[in-house]
């Protein structure tokens, strides 16, 4: 186990302090800025603290801040803190299909799944199969702060806490009515989006309640692809297969930053030949062909390296070109809340919430392996036909022995992706105060979520876990295979007497003489896949609508005590312990389709799932040592946390019931010493933990057919049964998270506050797939791994029949860094005769390693910019602010350190980071700076009017270069929309 390096730290943290302090008074977190900040409780903790006294770093966005950033959304502002990765949200929803206009927060880039979202210090609803919180449904305008504990949270919260927790605190006490109302729009006239936000709230009762409504509407009309930008080209990363003979091109993978693409169109490309015919191999030629609208070949004009689907040339065809810079979103989310005191120590409480969100996506078309096409196929055109050879003969209905081609197809197709939830929250409580020490608190939580998600003209090419080859490669009747079917064309049999232009085409499958495969293929259209000529009928039949339902439940009822428990030499030790109770369940239902794995592009299959959850909790914070020679203050913080789950469902890769029973324990240890009175040490550390989630247990996935190698049976190439998917026998994640901080407040500085915080956080076992069928079957063959060998399902003399490349419990992921937290408030007259004041606030992440650990290949991430799983080694948002009279503003400042496109690679003549790593051309990414700029104005009035503009991306700075199959660069990092502008009102009543 890799130990903490105590000395390190300390280097990091002391450096860091004099970069800070050298600058001229940059500070910390908003909650650390006053010794004197009220006691309330702060996340990451139970007890009644401060965020500048808790063990635990805490960053604090507070609503002026919300406000003065021009802030519309809590999900979007969350993701503007260094500590967080941007990998779910609207600009990113190209990355897949899932969630579609969803704003999901990954911390420290660990995974959305590894951080706890809160809202006043409740679990928030789950919106998603993975059980994931989607920010959206949180009105913005009822927001007081944001809080986030940047380190392990399990202790206090519960599950999923690994990388920490997220807790939006509401305004319960607002009182009077604000409103806002506010359009933004692109540079370039697009991307259209339109917010508004309403929220009041006022006493009742002669004063013993208070209610409080709010709501948000937001409507953004999404942008197009990124040729809609004068930055866009068509790029990639190529393998190069002729690295080892072409000097000038001697690396695996060629980074192309202009021309690349798929060697695929919609009107098809044929790229290699069963045949010997050298007319034919002519007619090819070096680069293959294409075909006109009429259907005619053309010559098709690639250049070089290509490899696969990929290739250099005029004619390939841009993954870009249906991959929207940000997707169309509708969402609307409401909100209420009222308390009512009993007697003066008893309040109760009851809350509700709706929210719903709706977001579109376009998807590319299917880029599909290569199609035989048969000489009997009666789609193949004349100058082709009269170069190939007759059919041979054959029985009715089975595919000719010879002649044959392969065509690429891009599908005709373009594919449509659509999320839409619902989600409702009810909870009611009371909180009782005991005496001036003591109190108790109670609530009961339902919630309820119903999203629907459905992906258009999903290419359908059939169930190949139910293929099983017969015959002549007559494919056995219980599979279905309608993209091939469709594709394999020959004329009636029974028209054999007619002119060829008077015989019907049909697929030779419905034809055929296995009487259950006709039955199967009923219904079959044949396909023309030259020259975009294929009929609406034949599109119907191969394009169909994959949809998914789900609704997720659930029940929490939970009961909190606190209080002091005794007055001791150093002051009072404090308790806080509680039971938690919850049930969540998860029924997920497809079409037909996806159920029997017959989609290109698989949500998976049905599943139901559910679990209870039973809980308790104890912490304490210790006084050790007060007044004494460089102690003023010495605490120690302790937390532990019992867990038993009882999980049970119907679904994974076998398709069966399963039950887990799962017990886990938590804890936390903390200590914070002031020696003087301006500057404060603290540390942490703790066991977290992470349950696996329904999806990770319980989703089937898509089967294929693949070549495998069988080690068992005299490495022999085998085509098994390849599932992906579930595995109801995971066990809990666990992590270990160490933080070591300094706060300062120095005197001789007056209105600077800084923090330093370095952490190490690592997940032992964690989730996720075993690399791959082939790595399976290697690792039981030579090491008789008996995590990985249950895995395999072998038939007759040792062949493989099935291979599961299911969720496992791996070795571990891991991540280190420093964060760095400074604000300072500088009044110019104590400098000038200038008026007005100077805020800056600095947040900054120093990313050391993120790092996996895959059956001892280890691969370190951070510092690649070119992915969503990688980080920068530095993300830094500075925020300078100017503030007289009735007006504000702000310029952001937004840092992103250069670094690799990808850090599994290297260019020639640099080490290799990993046993196998490939080679590229290009592995680098330039630094990156952004300006943001807001500015309001009050207007005062009777209604406290304010206007304020936002410009983002004030320079309209292009982002760097990063190719990836869906972007040009990197979203969760880049600005690939450019400048943009948004215009409003506030009131205030």
């Amino acid at each position: 186990m890799r130990q903490l390096n105590v000395g390190f730290v300390v280097r990091q943290l002391v450096w860091s302090a004099a970069c800070v302090l050298a600058a001229g008074g940059v500070s910390a977190a908003e909650a650390a800025a006053d010794d004197e900040l009220e006691q309330v409780v702060v996340t990451g903790s139970r007890l009644a603290t401060s965020g500048f006294s808790s063990p635990t770093p805490v960053t604090v966005l507070g609503a002026d801040a919300i406000e003065e950033l021009g802030i519309t959304n809590i999900g979007a502002g969350a993701n503007q803190l260094p500590a967080f990765r941007a990998t779910t949200t609207p600009t990113t929803n190209g990355f897949g299909s899932f969630n579609v206009g969803a704003q999901i927060v990954n911390l420290r880039g660990l995974g959305v799944t590894r951080n706890l979202v809160l809202v006043d210090g409740r679990r928030f609803a789950p919106v998603t199969r993975e059980g994931t919180v989607d920010l959206n449904l949180v009105p913005s305008g009822l927001v007081e702060r944001l809080e986030v504990v940047t380190g392990g949270a399990s202790a206090a919260y519960g599950s999923d806490a690994v990388a920490g927790a997220v807790n939006v605190i509401l305004d319960k006490d607002l009182t009077g009515i604000k409103a806002q109302a506010d359009y933004g729009v692109t540079g370039e006239g697009d991307g259209q989006n339109y917010h508004l936000s309403l929220a009041g709230g006022a006493s009742f009762a002669g004063g013993r309640g208070h209610f409080i409504l709010g709501g948000e509407y937001a409507k953004q009309d999404g942008i197009g692809d990124c040729f809609t930008r004068s930055y866009c080209t068509n790029s990639g990363v190529i393998t190069n297969t002729g690295a080892a003979s072409n000097s000038a091109l001697g690396v695996t993978l060629y980074r192309v930053n202009s021309g690349a693409g798929f060697i695929a169109n919609p009107r098809g490309v044929i790229n290699s030949l069963n045949t010997t015919n050298v007319a034919i191999r002519n007619l090819l030629g070096t680069n293959g062909l294409t075909f006109d609208a009429a259907g005619n070949p053309v010559a098709y004009r690639l250049g070089i390296p290509s490899s696969g689907v990929t290739g250099v040339g005029p004619d390939t065809t841009s993954s870009y070109t249906t991959v929207q810079l940000e997707v169309p979103v509708d969402r609307y989310a409401t909100f209420g809340h009222a308390y009512f005191d009993f007697t003066d120590n008893v309040r109760g409480f009851i809350e509700g919430s709706f929210g719903h969100v709706d977001g579109e996506v376009d998807q590319s078309r299917y880029f599909g392996a290569a199609l035989p096409i048969f000489v009997d196929n009666p789609f193949v055109p004349a100058a082709i036909r009269a170069l190939l050879p007759a059919a041979s003969a054959t029985p009715s209905g089975v595919r000719p022995a010879a002649g044959s081609f392969n065509l690429a197809v891009l599908g005709q197709r373009r594919g449509h992706s659509a999320s839409e939830a619902d989600s409702m929250r009810a909870t009611t409580g009371l909180k009782v105060t005991l005496n001036d020490k003591w109190s108790w608190d109670a609530y009961y939580q339902y919630a309820h979520t119903d999203r629907f998600q459905s992906v258009e003209n999903n290419l359908a090419t059939g169930a190949p876990r139910l293929v099983a080859q017969g015959p002549a490669g007559i494919s056995n009747a219980a599979s279905t295979a309608y993209w091939s079917w469709a594709n394999d064309a020959v004329y009636s049999p029974a028209d054999a007497a007619l002119p060829a232009a008077q015989r019907r085409i049909v697929c030779r499958a419905t034809i055929s003489a296995d009487a259950a495969l006709r039955a199967a293929a009923s219904g079959c259209v044949p396909f023309n896949p030259f020259g975009d000529q294929a009929s609406q009928a034949a599109l119907d039949y191969v394009y169909r609508t994959l949809t998914e339902d789900i609704h997720i439940a659930q029940h929490v009822v939970a009961a909190n005590l606190q209080g002091e428990v005794a007055e001791l030499w150093a002051g009072p030790l404090s308790i806080a312990t509680g039971l938690e109770y919850r049930h969540d369940s998860t029924s997920l239902q497809h079409d037909a389709l996806s159920n029997s794995f017959a989609y290109f592009q698989n949500f998976g299959a049905d599943y139901n799932a559910s679990q209870d959850v039973l809980e308790g909790y104890l912490e304490t914070e210790l006084p050790l040592a007060r007044d004494l020679p460089m102690i003023n203050a010495l605490n120690f913080n302790g937390a532990i946390r019992r867990t038993r789950y009882d999980i049970s469902g119907f679904g994974g890769a076998q398709r069966a019931a399963a039950s887990n029973k799962l017990d886990a324990t938590t804890w936390k240890v903390g200590l914070v010493w002031e020696p003087i009175d301006w500057a404060r040490f603290r540390f942490t550390t703790s066991r977290d933990i992470r349950a696996p989630n329904f999806n990770e247990m319980f989703q089937a996935s898509a089967s294929t057919f693949g070549s495998v190698t069988n080690r068992f049976a005299g490495n022999v190439a085998q085509f098994p049964v390849l599932l992906t998917g579930g595995n109801p026998d995971l066990n809990p994640e666990k992590g270990r998270t160490t933080t070591v901080g300094l706060v300062m407040q120095p005197q001789f500085i007056e209105g600077l506050s800084v923090s330093l915080d370095y952490y190490r956080i690592k997940v032992s076992g964690y989730i996720g797939t075993p690399g791959g069928a082939q790595n399976i079957v290697d690792r039981c063959f030579n090491l008789n791994d008996q995590d990985l060998c249950p895995l395999i399902t072998f038939g007759a003399g040792q062949s493989l029949a099935e291979v599961r490349n299911v969720n496992v419990n791996l070795q571990w992921l891991r991540t280190s860094g420093l964060d760095v937290e400074a604000a300072y408030r500088l009044p110019l007259s104590r400098v000038s005769e200038l008026p007005g004041t100077l805020n800056f606030r600095l947040l900054a992440s120093r990313t050391y390693e993120l790092a996996t650990n895959l059956y001892g290949a280890v691969t370190d991430r951070a510092g690649e910019t070119g992915g969503a799983g990688g980080s920068p080694t530095w993300l830094a948002t500075l925020n300078t602010g100017y503030s007289n009279g009735p007006f504000t503003g702000t310029l952001t400042t937004r840092y992103i350190r250069g670094g690799k496109l990808n850090a599994a690679a290297y260019e020639p003549g640099q080490p290799i980071p990993v046993a196998g790593a490939n080679s590229i051309n290009d592995n680098h990414i330039g630094g990156t700076v952004y300006f943001n700029l807001n500015s309001s104005w009050e207007l005062g009035g009777k209604f406290g009017t304010q206007l304020f503009v936002q410009v983002n991306n004030l320079a309209d700075r292009a982002p760097p270069s990063a190719p990836q199959l869906q972007f040009p660069s990197n979203p969760v990092y880049y600005d690939l929309i450019g400048r943009s502008y948004r215009f409003g009102v506030r009131m205030k009543l």
